[in-house]
């Protein structure tokens, strides 16, 4: 079944997700929201704030076109809605947009271009202040990559480690260490037989992250690199999602077989 739209032009497909009963959500776009309704629901309320210029659905409509939920993916129409949001003001617009120009993901990759994006949203990482854009796109780039290594370690997840990790990065090395790790479990560490050792496994699935990130990532121009140091705080904890927000974490279910593509109509 397609259905006519005005701005994201999403084909809609013939199975629908089970409607939910409705709550009373922070954002009628959020989608934790929409993804309780079926994908017709979620058009039409998705259309009513495209129509009122909302930032919120700009951003929604980016991440199904990103993650192919009710529609096929499509990179081109995912960063024309994000940019949209971010010119607007909308931050994590800019923070996600970012990410995929930093990772050449979808769209031509451009640390410089990623890095100037955020400054303009006035995003930072940890408390650095960075002298140029390259810099900043690359760190930021490296550190959501390692975060998303870490949340896939297999070593970290048998664990059950849980706590609060404060984290080093060294941009120019392309390195990160465990500065502190403090257990919030409530529980004492073991001792003896059953020694804890949440600490070092912190350290070697964090370390091993991080050189996954530098390893996956187009190779920075070292000439351009500035040499910044700065931490950031992870809450590790068995399951846990160490992005701010993890794009597509929580959309739609699997085997949704697509038809057709969208079409963008402005």
């Amino acid at each position: 079944m397609g259905l006519s739209i005005r701005y994201l032009g999403l084909i809609m497909l013939t199975a629908a997700l089970p409607l939910a009963a409705q709550a009373a959500p922070a954002s009628r776009y959020n989608m934790e929201v929409l993804t309780e309704l079926s994908c017709d629901q979620a058009v039409a309320r998705l259309n009513e704030g495209l129509d009122a210029k909302d930032v919120e659905a700009m951003y929604a409509g980016g991440q199904m076109y990103d993650e192919g939920w009710c529609v096929k993916r499509d990179a081109t129409r995912m960063a024309q809605l994000w940019r949209a949001a971010a010119d607007a003001g909308h931050s994590p617009s800019a923070a996600a947009l970012a990410l995929k120009i930093g990772q050449g993901d979808g769209v031509a990759q451009d640390y410089a271009a990623a890095g100037e994006l955020l400054k303009k949203a006035g995003l930072k990482v940890g408390e650095a202040d960075f002298p140029d854009a390259y810099s900043f796109g690359y760190a930021f780039t490296w550190l959501r990559t390692t975060q998303r290594e870490l949340r896939s370690s297999k070593e970290l997840a048998s664990s059950g480690a849980q706590g609060l990790a404060d984290v080093e990065f060294d941009t120019k090395r392309g390195a990160a260490q465990v500065v502190t790790f403090r257990r919030t479990d409530g529980g004492e560490a073991p001792v003896g037989t059953r020694i804890d050792r949440s600490r070092s496994v912190v350290r070697l699935a964090l370390t091993a992250a991080a050189e996954a990130a530098v390893a996956k990532l187009s190779k920075p121009d070292p000439t351009r690199l500035a040499d910044v140091r700065f931490k950031e705080q992870f809450a590790i904890a068995p399951g846990a999602d160490y992005e701010n927000r993890d794009l597509g974490s929580r959309i739609g279910p699997a085997g949704m077989i697509m038809r057709t593509g969208p079409v963008f109509r402005n």
